[in-house]
């Protein structure tokens, strides 16, 4: 991507915005019609407050991992419940992810969230260069006011 083409991206950020917000928000049921659709798409709680910004390439499959028995695929609600405990992320063997499903507490909100999530509602737009992508999640979380947390490392 040349600098020119970056800008001109860039350019398109707010009519990529528009046409997110225009669609109506839709039950969090993964569609036939999402097999492969690259797309950055938006969580909206049981208020219809904004929550979770995200994308993928494949919309279909990535919502259905969202309510997915592994914290791996339900990375939101995983991340949720770890917030809700008050658990920060540690990387020291014995004390990471498969570990804190094993703890009673931990797997109870864990799976609270997930059913938390399959009850969201969901707008998304459809974007093919990967560039783009990463442009407009950062755009849209920062427009929204989500966490910017998928934007940090440890």
């Amino acid at each position: 991507m040349s600098e020119a083409d970056f800008y001109s991206a860039v350019d398109r950020m707010p009519d990529h915005f528009q046409k997110l917000m225009s669609g109506e928000p839709l039950p969090l049921r993964p569609s036939k019609e999402w097999a492969g659709l690259h797309a950055i798409y938006v969580f909206y709680d049981a208020e219809g407050e904004p929550c979770h910004v995200g994308r993928t390439r494949n919309l279909q499959g990535r919502i259905r991992a969202h309510t997915a028995n592994s914290h791996h695929s339900a990375s939101f609600a995983f991340k949720r419940a770890r917030k809700e405990l008050g658990l920060k992320a540690t990387y020291r063997k014995g004390e990471g992810r498969a570990a804190l499903l094993t703890r009673p507490e931990f797997r109870s909100a864990f799976d609270r969230h997930r059913e938390e999530i399959r009850n969201m509602t969901i707008r998304y737009v459809e974007i093919d260069c990967p560039i783009e992508q990463h442009l407009f999640e950062l755009y849209a979380a920062m427009r929204l006011g989500t966490s910017l947390s998928e934007f940090t490392t440890s």
